[in-house]
């Protein structure tokens, strides 16, 4: 995949573009075995994305899972040149089991009156996930054998998923665009959940998810999370 945006900050969302300025994104993923007779591999997959373009403008804060803002950047301080990311990708799917995991670095070039420099932030994540009822895991998802039907004791797909997430913050962040009395260094979230896909169409998820801050002035965050969706 290849095309040209508008781009945006970490985390944000636009449609229009606020700086004038395009950023490249491109992403290159493969599935060598998915068509092979090694049947153990063939839900193996994995890959690499990235985005290269200049930008301008007050940069996003982070959030957390529970969507407490625990980093912010220092009201002078703006994004003031390149802006550049890579995350390496893979999953991998067998029967009931699946696997995702990420590898992220995201750099922008930030000012604040006379001081400049690049901020490299980097985040992980791992996935795991096993549907209780047999049915195989895919990355879109898990398709029920049988849809929900109470009348004859049918109840659909269950599946159980567990993730270790992270995100460290570049230590030159500190404390020319962010005040480390405020702002975390670290966010280290610990979640464990379970789905329930009544058919192919409705899925309904409850997540727990714990956190852990380094610096700043966040406590511990702890967090359950309830949430029904439709897929067409």
């Amino acid at each position: 995949y290849l095309g040209v945006f508008n781009g945006t900050t970490d985390g944000g969302s636009s449609t229009a573009n606020l700086d004038n300025d395009e950023s490249l994104v491109a992403r290159l993923f493969t599935r060598p075995f998915g068509r092979g007779e090694n049947t153990a591999l063939e839900g193996l997959g994995f890959g690499v994305a990235g985005t290269y373009g200049d930008g301008e403008g007050a940069p996003s804060n982070y959030s957390s899972v529970g969507q407490q803002t625990f980093y912010r950047w220092l009201a002078g301080a703006v994004i003031d040149g390149t802006t550049w990311r890579v995350d390496p990708q893979l999953y991998y799917f067998n029967g009931p089991f699946g696997l995702l995991g990420e590898y992220a670095i995201s750099s922008q070039q930030l000012r604040n009156g006379a001081v400049s420099g690049p901020v490299r932030n980097q985040a992980w994540q791992v996935t795991v996930s096993w549907v209780l009822t047999g049915e195989p895991a895919k990355f879109n998802g898990v398709k029920p054998r049988k849809p929900v039907d109470p009348a004859k004791g049918v109840w659909g797909a269950w599946q159980i998923v567990a993730r270790i997430t992270e995100l460290d913050i570049d230590g030159d962040a500190f404390p020319a665009f962010a005040d480390p009395a405020a702002s975390a260094s670290r966010a280290r979230s610990y979640g464990g959940g379970l789905n329930w896909y009544l058919n192919s169409l409705l899925r309904i998820t409850t997540d727990f998810n714990f956190t852990q801050f380094r610096g700043g002035s966040m406590p511990d965050e702890y967090v359950l999370i309830t949430r029904v969706q439709l897929r067409f």
